[in-house]
């Protein structure tokens, strides 16, 4: 390959990742490598994504928002390992940071759920469906309801026959009933991601896409108090106070000491 040709990959790739810088260029300020990665989130290109947010990082290592950001990234490509880094350290810089606590506690789910080797990407209720079909359970089996007569000689299966079956053996539906710590990290995840999508379409200020991702979170979680206090405050910054009383109380009345309602209803003087 020529030399030119060379050159010309080389700042291609330089300038993906934000790094380049010639002669007489300061190269983008932080501003502009937020402005990227978000165009590149909001179309939920989040490979893309992380480039950018992690250059916007090295101007500013402590920036929580951009540590939430780049974690949501490694969430949404299923990461969670790599997620979970991030969260940690947006805690970090920023302790009262009510998502990534949130965002954190769901990782570290997945994360205990699926051990390293068998790790997959997709939402907690996938796991069953994930085992491959020549794979029988040994447990489900059920035991006949007399004993069988010990045969007198091995029995033979017919040739070409199959012992274990080709697909999961159905366990009785009380055993294999997921208990309420399922379901409830399946709701958790998926309100986790309704509200993940609220924000995005809040940050490009579509508004009606916003309020229809609200409504979806608090829906599958209608007892979580952060989703209605998100809610409430989302309403506020539209001046739509009426309706952020309403979900600003209903989030006091789930936890009264929900963090930042009792300050958002006296801003509104509904306290």
């Amino acid at each position: 390959m020529k030399p030119a040709a060379l050159l010309l990959i080389g700042l291609a790739v330089a300038a993906t990742a934000g790094a380049i810088s010639l002669p007489g260029c300061a190269g983008p300020s932080r501003e502009e490598l937020i402005r990227a990665g978000k165009r590149h989130y909001w179309r939920t290109e989040y490979d893309q994504a992380i480039g950018p947010f992690k250059g916007a990082l090295e101007k500013d290592r402590s920036d929580p928002e951009l540590l939430y950001l780049i974690g949501r990234c490694y969430g949404y490509l299923g990461d969670y390992r790599e997620a979970a880094f991030y969260y940690r350290r947006c805690i970090t810089s920023f302790p009262g940071h009510r998502g990534a606590a949130r965002a954190l506690a769901d990782a570290e789910t997945h994360i205990q759920r699926y051990p390293p080797e068998d790790d997959v990407i997709g939402p907690p209720e996938a796991d069953m469906n994930h085992l491959p079909s020549a794979i029988a359970p040994i447990e489900p089996m059920t035991a006949p309801s007399a004993p069988m007569p010990a045969p007198s000689a091995p029995m033979a299966a017919p040739s070409g026959t199959v012992i274990a079956p080709s697909e999961p053996v159905v366990a009785p539906s009380a055993p294999a009933t997921p208990g309420a710590n399922d379901e409830a990290t399946r709701r958790r995840t998926d309100m986790l991601r309704y509200m993940a999508l609220a924000k995005d379409y809040a940050g490009k200020e579509d508004v009606d896409h916003a309020l229809a991702n609200y409504a979806k979170a608090i829906e599958v979680a209608p007892t979580d108090a952060w989703a209605r206090a998100e809610l409430g405050r989302y309403y506020m910054g539209l001046g739509r106070n009426d309706d952020a009383i309403e979900q600003l109380k209903q989030a006091r009345a789930l936890n009264p000491s929900e963090p930042g309602v009792a300050e958002a209803l006296a801003r509104l003087g509904a306290d």
